[in-house]
Parts: structure tokens; sequence; C-alpha cells
């Protein structure tokens, strides 16, 4: 059952998220990114207000309240203009959506970047679109987090041919799927979305303490506030619900972070 205490309702909507440096910086981006959507809305806010006889003003700020909604819904934009030139950074699970745009970004900036997909067809597809942009440095490998051997795999291949490792983004995972186990006879979303990259993140870990800054970014979800751990009933043998099962793997990687975070300081 999820929970719906305060404490759960504190969490989904902590104030810290919402801070003067969120709504100050960043909206040349913003614009730059969003200025079709927001054409498109406040087209249709414009004729709404025509047809209904709004006043000017009343339109201008109804188009500012949109804007702003959409600022918001928007989430962040990075701001910062520094290279990563000469850098090697690992994103899982880039062939579409976040991954793929952060693949982008980083290819601008210079990074070599190792596309860590399960579908190395469709990853080199994506490489190839990608690199005729950027002109930058992508490698496409085959990683299937449903498979504790295939990470193993993987990682020794990165120690073997690619070396050095500047950044790693767990971003890969599944949400809501049917109940099903992975090759290794774990759930699929907790064994996905993170016992493989816990493994993945431990057996790169060598290739990451060298003199330069390493950085680990995992990717979790505010579905997290509604997770608890089943300790129980890890596997789901009991009863299953898709959801709970989603929030309770997005929770597993915030504590894994939060530990890895004790033991990497300093």
């Amino acid at each position: 059952m999820i929970p719906l205490g305060l404490d759960n309702l504190a969490a989904a909507v902590n104030p810290k998220w919402v801070t003067a440096r969120y709504f100050t910086e960043g909206w040349g981006t913003f614009f730059k990114e969003e200025l079709y959507t927001l054409a498109i809305l406040n087209l249709l806010v414009g004729l709404v207000g025509f047809v209904l006889g709004h006043s000017i003003t009343c339109t201008a700020l109804h188009m500012a309240v949109v804007v702003v909604a959409r600022r918001v819904m928007a989430g962040g934009f990075c701001c910062s203009s520094k290279k990563l030139d000469g850098q090697t950074i690992v994103v899982t699970g880039c062939n579409v959506g976040i991954g793929r745009a952060t693949v982008r970004d980083l290819s601008l900036r210079g990074a070599r970047v190792v596309m860590a997909c399960r579908d190395t067809h469709m990853a080199d597809k994506v490489a190839a679109e990608i690199r005729r942009e950027t002109g930058g440095d992508l490698v496409a490998m085959k990683l299937d987090l449903a498979s504790l051997a295939s990470v193993r795999s993987f990682a020794a291949e990165l120690r073997a041919n690619i070396g050095e490792i500047h950044m790693l983004i767990n971003n890969a995972g599944v949400m809501f799927c049917p109940y099903k186990k992975t090759e290794d006879g774990f759930e699929m979303q907790m064994g996905t979305n993170h016992l493989g990259h816990f493994l993945l993140t431990n057996l790169l870990l060598p290739l990451m303490t060298h003199s330069q800054p390493a950085r680990i970014i995992n990717v979790s979800s505010l579905g997290h506030a509604g997770g608890i751990i089943p300790l129980e009933d890890m596997n789901y043998e009991k009863s299953y619900n898709k959801y709970e099962a989603y929030f309770n793997s997005k929770l597993a990687n915030i504590l894994f972070t939060r530990q890895l975070a004790k033991k990497l300081k300093g």
C-alpha cells in the first residue's frame, strides 16, 4: 500500500525545490528551447481572450501566467557553458528521452560519450544522428541491466578498451511494467532500476579513482516519496503492484545515492 501520510506529502512538495535562483536564472535558455511551445500556448490564450472579450491587460496577464507555469513544468535548464574536452562519460539508457538529450548536450561540450544501451542497433543509429550534429566522439556499447552477467561483461569491456571514466550517469530504467523477473530472478523494476546500476557503479568505481574529479549521477523520481522497501517480500512473491514496485525501486536509488555519497566523501 502506498503511504499517504504528512511526511510523504511534505517530501513530495519539498519547499527547498522552490528557490529564488530557480525563477531568476535560465530564462534565456528557457525561451530558446520553449519558443515554439510558448508561441502556440499564447496564441491560444489570445484567441480565447478575444472570443471572451477580455481586455488587452487581462489577456497579457493570462499570457504571463502561462509563461511562468510552463517555466515551472518544463523543469530545470543547464545554464553552464563549461566544456568537457578530454572527459569520458558513461550514460545508460540513452536511445530516447532524457538519456538521448543528455548525450547530445555532453557531446556538444566535447566529451567522449559511451552510450550503454540494451538495443545497440538503435544506439548506433542515435549515435550517428548526434555525431552528424555535434561532430563528437560517441561509442555505443551493449548493456542489459536486467542481466548481471551483461553488467559484468560491459564493465570488463570498459576496463579493457576505455580506461578512465570521469562521469557515470545511471539513467536507464523501466516503469510500471507487468510482473516479470530479470535473468537473475529479481523483480524487473527493482532489478533493472536499482540492482543493475548498483553492481555497475561498484564495478566502475576503480575506473573513477584518478587524479581528476569524477561524478556519479543516479536518475531517480519524485515517485520515491511513495516508496517503502519491502524487506519481507523483496521479490513480490506474495502480491505485486506495478506502481508500488516502481516507487520502491526509485527509493532504492535515493538510499543508494545517499550512502554512496557518505562512502566517497572526501
